[in-house]
This record gives C-alpha cells, structure tokens and sequence, in this order.
C-alpha cells in the first residue's frame, strides 16, 4: 500500500465467517519511509470499522524500514471489517502541509500481517445456516467439500450429491471448491 501526498489515504477491506469469533487479534505493519530529503513531519493514523487504533507521529529517516505493531480489541471485529490508513504531514513550522504537493510515497509492505486468533462457534440446527460450515462465502483460500456416499449409491441419492455440489459450486462465484468424496466410509481425518 503505498500512502501519497500530505493527506493520502488507503483501506484493506477483510471478512470473517458468520461462524468464527476473533478472541485476540493484532497488526503488524511493516514500513518504509519514502527516500529523499524531507522537510515535513508525517502522522500515520489507522482505524479499523471507523474507530481509531492508533495516530503516531513517524519519526525515521528517509528510507528507513521500520514495524509498528498495534493490539486490536477483538470486539471491533464483525463480519465485514475495513482497516483504514491515513497520512498527514507538517512542516517545521507545525503547519499541516496541503494535498499534492509533491511528497514521496510511505509504503506499508506485503510483509504486514493481521494475527488473529479464532474461535469457531457452534451453529444452530438450521438451514437458513446453509452452506456454513461445509463453506464460506468470505474465504480467501481455496475451500474443499467433503462428500460421503453410501457403498451402494442409486440414482437418487446421486442426483441429490449432484445438486448440493452445483448448489455449492454456485455460490463460491470466481473462488475455487474442490470436492473430496468417499464411498461408504468417512474420510480420514
């Protein structure tokens, strides 16, 4: 993420499952200060769903790569969730310098980590849960579909596995589902 300009401003948006519940959680930015000569003074301030996690002054020399690690209140985490950073500068003379003119970037590096730690809560015998917990419309990595058919399938039971797996394919849009099936015994764990 690259923050430009005295007022330059960026967001990652994230999600988590329906099911899952964040009971520690921290971020790890990893930084760069932009090269060249600077006469301005830079606060970085991130937030996350609106509420402000911290406003530092960044004191480094240009070029220099530094970590800020912030602790984050588990109960600002929902479903949807947005970090957001922003970038002011001051010059010398305390003045907040104007949009545009002309400052180097400060980078936020791929290395940046948000830790959280999940519980995954249990859900209630209902369908309107559905497709929790076989998937999650908010996964980032590829999901995968266990499916168990009895040893002797008849074409009914397999018209049914084959509607619940178009069924599931179409809700994973452009992610990837890959099916896991077994015949007549659970899989391995």
């Amino acid at each position: 993420i690259l923050l430009t300009g005295a007022q330059g401003r960026a967001g990652v948006a994230f999600s988590l499952r329906a099911d899952e519940l964040a009971t520690q959680a921290s971020l790890m930015l990893n930084m760069q200060m932009p090269a060249g000569e600077m006469s301005e003074r830079r606060r970085l301030s991130v937030s996350l769903n609106g509420q402000p996690l911290r406003s530092q002054m960044l004191e480094y020399q240009p070029g220099e790569r530094f970590t800020l690690e912030l602790p984050i209140t588990p109960a600002l985490l929902v479903s949807h969730n947005r970090l957001d950073f922003a970038l002011s500068g001051q010059n010398d003379d305390q003045c907040v310098v104007p949009s545009g003119s002309g400052l180097a970037a400060l980078t936020i590096e791929r290395s940046s980590l948000l830790q959280l730690a999940l519980r995954r809560l249990p859900l209630q015998r209902d369908l309107a849960n559905f497709p929790l917990p076989f998937y999650s419309d908010v996964a980032v990595s590829p999901a995968m579909a266990q499916v168990v058919l009895p040893a002797s399938s008849n074409e009914t039971t397999l018209q049914a596995a084959t509607l619940l797996a178009s069924y599931l394919g179409s809700r994973t849009e452009s992610q990837e589902l890959t099916f896991r099936v077994s015949r007549g015994r659970l899989p391995d764990a």
